[in-house]
């Protein structure tokens, strides 16, 4: 969007600055006849490097915006199409922020460690409580070969015997030197730091789901408003350049109008850049502008299940898994030396 924006605000300062040098020299021409004054071409002298001045720094925006979009994508950007239409948004703040509370991801994470916290408080408590455990064992004991036989070689006992037991064992803690009551402790003031960033996040929230709803009304509201004022303004231009002629205006009037309309044309391309900018805030805040809520094709979304499945039944320590390759594309030349790659180089130690 920001690419999009900037390269319209070129178009119109570049289209302005070819008004302006068109301006420029029939002023100089009417100087030349005397119809008009030197005051006359200082005035459209001045606005000339005045919008050429602004192109020079529209185009040095434009410059950065679109750096910014090749470090994002990973590739220049081309000739960009109009954005989708944006989802069906709420209609009041007050829903936007109940869908927010309901769905954003950093509030339901931040609860969910929060809900760990309060088991491992549950955990530290434990220590400090009896323990029992059961125990079984059996005993098998063959005699074969060593035990005593009559004339006739029958044994005078059996040759094995077998022997069984079952026990309980309780363990009372007594005095653990308050290691266990520091540690639980311990858990506590964690839960309650989580419990604070809990409601620092619902707070975040609520504050940037009220923000980008606001922002998403009043950049609607400012779309039509500039609208208005752009076929305004053009009338006006259209007007004041009828009135120059006749000698009832001036060329300064006609500077002006001409600036009014560009104005006017800025703003309309701005506001309409911060509507669908603010729209998609508003779906972040909501917990709707993830991958899958988008269609986005941005290859497979790694998904922890599927690697604990593959990897759950290994008992090796040598399974590695498939070696990583960055899928990214590069936007520094290919001459150009990597610190992905670097070279080592052996250390030489300085003479003493």
């Amino acid at each position: 969007m920001d690419v999009i924006r900037d390269r319209s605000i070129v178009q119109l300062n570049e289209n302005q600055v070819r008004v302006l040098r068109t301006n420029l020299q029939a002023t100089r021409d009417r100087f030349e006849v005397g119809d008009l004054t030197r005051t006359d071409v200082a005035q459209s002298d001045a606005r000339l490097a005045l919008a050429s001045s602004n192109l020079a720094i529209v185009q040095g925006r434009l410059r950065a915006s679109e750096e910014n979009y090749e470090r994002v994508i990973g590739v220049a950007p081309g000739n960009l199409q109009p954005p989708p239409p944006l989802p069906t948004l709420p209609g009041t703040a007050e829903l936007a922020r109940d869908v927010a509370l309901a769905n954003n991801a950093d509030l339901a994470a931040i609860v969910s460690r929060a809900r760990a916290a309060g088991f491992d408080v549950a955990v530290a408590r434990g220590a400090r409580l009896p323990t029992i455990s059961a125990n079984s064992t059996t005993r098998y004991t063959s005699l074969l070969g060593t035990a005593a036989t009559d004339a006739t070689g029958v044994p005078f006992s059996s040759n094995t015997t077998t022997s069984s037991g079952i026990g309980l064992s309780l363990t009372l803690p007594l005095y653990q030197g308050g290691a266990a009551a520091a540690r639980v402790r311990q858990a506590q003031a964690f839960r309650g730091q989580l419990l604070e960033q809990a409601i620092g996040v619902e707070r975040a929230v609520v504050s940037t789901s009220q923000a980008a709803f606001a922002t998403y009304r009043a950049s609607l509201e400012a779309i039509e408003s500039n609208q208005i004022a752009v076929a305004a303004n053009q009338l006006a231009l259209e007007g004041t350049r009828a009135e120059q002629t006749v000698g009832t205006r001036n060329v300064l009037d006609v500077l002006n109008a001409e600036q009014e309309l560009l104005n006017s044309q800025v703003l309309l391309v701005t506001a309409r850049r911060d509507a669908y900018v603010a729209g998609f805030q508003l779906l972040n805040s909501m917990g709707a502008a993830e991958a899958e809520d988008l269609n986005l094709d941005g290859g497979p979304l790694y998904d922890p299940i599927v690697n604990y499945n593959r990897y759950v039944r290994n008992w090796s320590d040598w399974v590695d898994g498939p070696m990583i390759r960055p899928v990214a594309t590069r936007t520094a030349p290919e001459q150009a030396a990597s610190p992905l790659t670097p070279i080592v180089n052996s250390v030489t130690r300085p003479r003493q």
